[in-house]
């Protein structure tokens, strides 16, 4: 009688094992995966654009209010000569390019119709053009102010002949004095390499 209640207890427990194994199992099997929330990938921003600082530039000759006047980085002369108050009536209008960009410590002088007049003067409207005593300065060094000289100083430059010379001069009537020595490419016939024959002897006068 024991020896059956023992082995009745035996395959109780076996079938209780075997029971919660299942149950185990199924229930596993049943439970939801966990959820697992991924930040996006962080991106780069771009950082904020440093604004350039305004600029300094001078302007005098037929002008109400000449002086120093601190504009944009990107003004042009149109913008100064409002900051100047205009031209005067005795200006040389005609010849301003009010489309010229700026630059710092530039100075613009603008003619009058009386010295517009003066042939090979350079000053018909000084869109960033030398001074006198610029000028004087390439003088003293021997350069060769190509937008002052005229056609027989032009033509003691290397590799200018009359030809190129007139259109020197041709090319300072029609757009105004030349900005930097490297503009003078901007003149017909005068390519790189004509240019760095010239480089050593030229200069515009006010740097």
């Amino acid at each position: 009688m024991d020896k059956i209640k023992w082995m009745q207890a035996a395959i109780g427990f076996t079938l209780g094992v075997l029971v919660t194994a299942v149950f185990l199992t199924v229930r596993e099997r049943q439970s939801p995966m966990a959820i697992q929330i991924i930040p996006p990938a962080a991106t780069a921003t771009a950082g904020p654009t440093a604004t350039p600082a305004p600029i300094s530039v001078y302007i005098n000759g037929a002008i109400r209010n000449p002086g120093v006047y601190e504009v944009a980085a990107d003004a042009r002369l149109e913008q100064l000569l409002v900051a100047a108050g205009g031209m005067t009536s005795a200006a040389y209008v005609e010849g301003v390019n009010l489309a010229a960009p700026l630059f710092d410590g530039a100075q613009i002088f603008i003619a009058d119709q009386a010295q517009a007049a003066v042939p090979s003067s350079g000053v018909t409207v000084s869109n960033l053009a030398a001074d006198s005593a610029g000028a004087a300065a390439g003088a003293t060094t021997g350069l060769i102010n190509i937008n002052t000289a005229d056609r027989a100083t032009l033509e003691q430059i290397p590799g200018v002949g009359p030809s190129t010379a007139d259109k020197i001069m041709a090319h300072r009537e029609d757009n105004g004095p030349f900005l930097f020595i490297e503009d003078i490419m901007d003149v017909s016939g005068i390519g790189e390499g004509k240019f760095e024959q010239m480089r050593e002897s030229i200069t515009i006068g006010n740097r």
